[in-house]
């Protein structure tokens, strides 16, 4: 009986599994073997040469005739080509040559030949001083990063590091900032007047090591938290104005400065004339100049007290005073008054002695100083046998 070629080859299994890491070198070690068995008799019909058909992307694989053993042709990134389902052919010799296939499944195992790569070069973000513990900080854009490897190589861990760093929170899982829990580590707040801006460095670390960098600057926004401040917490205008001077004129300046953010209403300052001077004041809302707004008269007030404010921009404006003082100088505008009376009328005998006193006069003055200091006169013919003499201060004697 002669041998016929009826029997095509079979395979010992219709899907086989297999794996290599990628970029391992050309032809090193068995990736996967197949098998393949033929019924036939004859040498010719139940020869097998084994041929992969299909699937092998970028002739990543090559697999010896004979023994059905598959190893990789070239280095294979995982990366790009993470699996292969390749079909494996079986051919007899006979004729006509029979044909088996087999699929075989080949997994790329993954290398940590990738390192993680930040989605940015540079992150900003922005937070308010004095803002509380744990309080999550928006940054744009989102910090994250990328690992084109699989697994614990693409794993990827988040520090932060630089002065300040221990101001704050990142995540080590997602990326997440936030400020940091302070009154735990005994760290004071985010003070701007300390500190405006943190420049600091984000590392992302995969599951092998590598690494990627970024900076972070977190710049601290003001918050209104100093009050305003004068200069003296007494002023006193100069007392060279009297009671004459012009409204209009401006008196003194005073000023007080602000220690929030200078760019900021935080810091704009306004003073108001919160009491005292019965309007004879004004003062420049942004300016801070005392100006003279009504005519002083030193008989009627010869002191002044205003209490000044200061008062900044802020959402809740916080405030400081200070005290301004004014004595106003007397000008020479009130003329002596006889008291009680500015008749006189005397009774003489006619043998009266000379240089007898016959009477004393006096007058008043509503000025101090020497514009008070009264003296005496004869407004008639000093030959009509009078005379006026000084007497006690403030008065003559006839």
């Amino acid at each position: 009986v002669t041998d016929v070629n009826e029997d095509a080859p079979v395979f010992t299994q219709l899907l086989y599994t297999g794996q290599v890491k990628e970029n391992s070198p050309v032809t090193t070690g068995t990736a996967v073997q197949v098998s393949a068995t033929d019924g036939d008799l004859l040498p010719a019909n139940r020869n097998i040469v084994y041929n992969i058909t299909a699937g092998d992307t970028d002739n990543s694989f090559v697999i010896h005739p004979t023994t059905g053993v598959i190893t990789t042709a070239k280095l294979i990134d995982r990366e790009t080509y993470p699996r292969f389902s390749l079909t494996v052919t079986a051919n007899d010799q006979g004729t006509p040559p029979l044909q088996g296939s087999c699929m075989v499944t080949m997994t790329i195992l993954d290398l940590n030949d990738n390192s993680p790569v930040l989605t940015k070069t540079a992150y900003s973000a922005s937070v308010v001083e004095n803002t509380g513990a744990s309080v999550s900080i928006d940054v744009s854009p989102e910090i994250s990063a990328v690992d084109k490897d699989e697994g614990i190589n693409s794993r990827i861990n988040y520090t932060l590091t630089g002065f300040g760093s221990d101001q704050f929170s990142l995540d080590p899982e997602t990326g997440d900032l936030s400020t940091a829990n302070n009154s735990v580590l005994g760290l004071p707040s985010l003070d701007r007047e300390r500190h405006s801006s943190y420049a600091l460095t984000v590392t992302a670390t995969d599951g092998g090591g590598r690494t990627d960098t970024a900076t972070l600057v977190i710049s601290i926004l003001d918050d209104n938290d100093k009050h305003p401040v004068f200069q003296q917490a007494l002023y006193a205008i100069p007392d060279r104005y009297n009671e004459d001077t012009a409204v209009g004129t401006p008196l003194l300046t005073v000023l007080a400065t602000d220690g929030d953010d200078i760019t900021s209403p935080n810091s704009l300052i306004h003073y108001t004339i919160q009491s005292g001077g019965r309007g004879h004041f004004s003062i420049g809302r942004a300016s801070g100049i005392i100006t003279l707004a009504a005519s002083l008269d030193r008989e009627l007030e010869a002191n002044y007290t205003l209490n000044v404010s200061a008062t900044d921009g802020g959402l809740n404006p916080l405030h400081n005073f200070t005290t301004v003082t004014m004595t106003v100088v007397d000008s020479n505008d009130n003329s002596p008054i006889f008291q009680p009376t500015s008749s006189y009328a005397i009774m003489l005998a006619e043998d009266v002695i000379p240089q007898r006193l016959i009477t004393a006069v006096s007058a008043t003055d509503a000025d101090i100083g020497t514009n008070a200091d009264i003296s005496y006169n004869m407004v008639f013919d000093d030959n009509s046998g009078f005379q006026i003499t000084p007497l006690a201060p403030g008065s003559g004697g006839f």
